[in-house]
Order: C-alpha cells, then structure tokens, then sequence
C-alpha cells in the first residue's frame, strides 16, 4: 500500500503541476476559453496513475478483484487529494492569487472543491479502471 499512496502523491503534483503550467501559458489569463477545455486533458495523469496501481496490486497478488483493488484505490485517491490541495493552495495563495476574485470564491472553497474534485472523481476513474482490470473469478 505504501506504493499506492505515493503514486497517489505523483497523480497529486502531476495534476497540480499540469494546473500550473495553464496558468503559466495563459490558458487561466488572457487564453480562459481555451484553457476550460484543456484542463479536461489533466484526466490523463489519474488514468495513468491509477491503472499503475491497480496493475502493481495485480501483479503482486496474482489476480485482481474488487476487493484486492479497493484498498490500493482509496488509499492512491487519499494521496492525490492530499498533494492536489496542497498544490492548489500553492496555486490560489502564490501563483495566481486574483484566481479567487475571478472565481468569486473564497480560499478555503476553492480547496474543499479541489479536495471533493479530486477525491471523487479520482474514485470514480479508479473504480472504472477497476471494472476493466480485474481478474474474472473462476468456476
């Protein structure tokens, strides 16, 4: 499980890294338009990252079911939303602070939203990937 959480770290900064580089191409700025729909392209890293995991899980224990998968998902979804609202904080306090005012939403919102965003969301892809990547139980 060790593994799965800094996966779930890597999944974290990666997004927030991917956020951050948007911002720094002007896609939060001058570009906001084109930058709604290239923040879609940041479902890549929990993808990846994900099915990283439950591949591990899989290989380490010789076949992958709900209940082998479901730990390592929460406890990667748990890292990611850790290291994504640290990067968001980073994000909203440091970088691009008038993001708020544009937003017209507090700090803390902004981080619970990051927070929620992540966690379910990085659930739902998990389970998805779950579904396709388990191994089918034998007769």
């Amino acid at each position: 499980m060790r593994a799965s959480a800094w996966i779930g770290l890597a999944i974290g900064v990666a997004t927030g890294l991917w956020m951050w580089a948007e911002y720094a191409l002007g896609l939060h700025t001058t570009r906001a338009d084109l930058g709604r729909i290239t923040g879609f392209a940041s479902i890549v890293f929990p993808i990846v990252g994900l099915i990283w995991v439950l591949r591990r899980a899989r290989s380490k224990e010789g076949r992958l079911s709900f209940r082998s998968g479901l730990p390592q998902l929460l406890v990667a979804c748990a890292a990611a939303t850790v290291s994504m609202v640290a990067m968001s904080a980073v994000y909203v306090h440091w970088i691009h602070p008038q993001w708020l005012e544009q937003a017209g939403i507090t700090a803390s919102q902004f981080l619970l939203q990051s927070a929620m965003a992540t966690l379910v969301g990085g659930c739902i892809v998990g389970l998805i990937a779950l579904a396709f990547l388990r191994t089918p139980s034998r007769p």
